[in-house]
């Protein structure tokens, strides 16, 4: 299960940044997004039952939990009439929800200095399902919060799977990778991605040349 875990993440790392920087609704940017988006989910489901069942540890538990939930509930942004929402709707919400009641739950358990990283997980899960919620009574969202939405949240899953394994995992890499800090790097570059994604997709100019988005990816 531990290999399945860190080869789909290895995948979906490669297949994210490779999303990032193609053009934007070309063909190869929807079949990087689509390996990503399929990628992250089975790294979570496996990440999920090592951290619940084999070597229990409740930080990757709730990180497995909403990194899942924020992948599927992008890939839903893109791929679903934004006015009907339906049952996988629900459904990622429920989970969602499930997150954020753990991280809070976790959070008043924990005594070490995990607590910090419990509310974070947890009151990510929280706003984004508020947001789910919202935009499923409303039954409306313009294109550009449609962007923004899926971006972040794909921008922050692979913010996510890149810290863990190039920061989490440092003392297992080798030494031309952590002596000249290029981990580090690489973790700050999906960040700096996601920052900046998150910025031009508002801008009016991106607004009139974008294609439309039919298809998954970390950024659209």
């Amino acid at each position: 299960m531990l290999t399945i875990h860190i080869i789909a993440g290895s995948i979906g790392i490669l297949a994210g940044f490779t999303a990032m920087f193609l053009a934007k609704g070309s063909p190869r940017h929807r079949m990087a997004g689509n390996v990503y988006t399929t990628s992250m989910l089975i790294m979570c489901a496996s990440a999920f039952i090592v951290a619940a069942f084999i070597k229990p540890k409740n930080l990757n538990l709730l990180a497995a939990i909403v990194t899942f939930y924020l992948v599927a509930s992008s890939w839903l942004t893109v791929r679903r009439k934004p006015d009907q929402p339906g049952a996988l709707e629900y459904a990622t919400m429920a989970i969602g929800g499930l997150a954020a009641t753990l991280g809070l739950a976790f959070a008043a358990r924990s005594s070490g200095g995990l607590a910090g990283f419990y509310v974070f997980f947890g009151a990510i899960a929280a706003l984004s399902v508020a947001s789910d919620i919202r935009y499923a009574l409303r039954r409306a969202i313009t294109s550009t919060q449609r962007l923004v939405r899926h971006l972040w949240r794909m921008g922050f899953t692979l913010f996510v799977a890149t810290a863990s394994l190039f920061l989490g995992q440092a003392q297992h890499m080798p030494a031309w990778v952590t002596g000249p800090k290029l981990n580090v790097f690489i973790a700050l570059l999906s960040l700096g991605l996601l920052v900046y994604w998150w910025i031009r997709v508002r801008s009016p100019t991106f607004r009139r040349k974008a294609r439309p988005v039919t298809a998954l990816g970390p950024a659209p």
